[in-house]
């Protein structure tokens, strides 16, 4: 089952996503679970523990998942239904954080990046950067022991603030802001869902990244993209960056494909 999975807590959360990916309920050992051709959506319950013991079991159940998107309601210093995406995700009690490899901003332009704090109960002292849930963090710990930091990511809406509060907040509202996240959604779906694009995003940002510290002119440029992703095939890393200029990073990154043998058996794995 090679899907990316949608994680929500409330059913209210989950009812646009139900009705957008045409999500059918299937059972898998009383996990309120639902899939389609493109996604798996996971209904944990609310708090942190639920979130943990949830994930944990469906990533026991499924373990080839390609992806999770944690999407739901957050407390926040910003405007009613503005959304957000975790650059942090913290454990308020543990201190313990997590930080997710965003997508490229051009993914996903309009998406101010925020600590999602999760605490045991509603919070309501709101401070500017940081949203508040209860969600997130038991979701990242069970996750983020499976999955790596640019597969396990976390939307959140703001559903509550110092000018409307937590006992405000109803039904129709939640589902209307869930629903407005679904484009948002469709592309994270979509870059986990396609491991070519996700190739062909971190050779991007990395060839993007190596042109800000070293000067290389257009056809250098196309070279280093094209050694990299050679080495990230082959070799199922990025390559690291020898030299101080354009010139001798491109003749090592050339030697080290030249002395990397072609096989189709990883490396890592040893014969039984």
């Amino acid at each position: 089952m090679n899907l990316p999975c949608i994680v929500t807590a409330l059913p209210a959360e989950s009812r646009p996503f139900f009705e957008h990916f045409k999500l059918q309920g299937r059972e898998l050992n009383g996990l309120q679970l639902y899939s389609c051709e493109r996604c798996l959506l996971l209904q944990t319950g609310v708090g942190k523990l639920a979130a943990a013991s949830k994930m944990a079991a469906l990533l026991q159940e499924c373990p080839d998942i390609t992806g999770v998107v944690n999407i739901g309601i957050a407390g926040a210093d910003a405007p009613i239904g503005t959304q957000l995406v975790a650059g942090c995700v913290e454990d308020a009690g543990s201190g313990k954080r997590w930080f997710p490899h965003l997508p490229p901003l051009r993914a996903l332009p309009d998406l101010k990046s925020v600590v999602v704090q999760t605490h045991d109960k509603p919070e309501t002292q709101y401070k500017n950067g940081i949203a508040f849930d209860m969600e997130a963090a038991g979701i990242f710990s069970a996750a983020r022991g499976k999955l790596d930091s640019s597969s396990v990511q976390c939307i959140k809406v703001v559903s509550d603030n110092h000018s409307s509060l937590v006992s405000a907040i109803d039904k129709s509202q939640v589902f209307n802001w869930m629903a407005s996240c679904i484009p948002v959604v469709d592309i994270m779906i979509d870059l986990m869902a396609d491991p070519i694009r996700d190739q062909v995003r971190q050779v991007d940002e990395f060839t993007e990244s190596a042109a800000q510290k070293v000067h290389f002119t257009v056809t250098q440029l196309h070279q280093l993209h094209r050694m990299t992703t050679q080495h990230l095939t082959l070799c199922s890393s990025l390559p690291t960056l020898y030299g101080s200029d354009a010139k001798s990073i491109l003749q090592r990154l050339k030697d080290e494909l030249a002395a990397t043998p072609l096989s189709y058996t990883n490396p890592m794995v040893k014969d039984a």
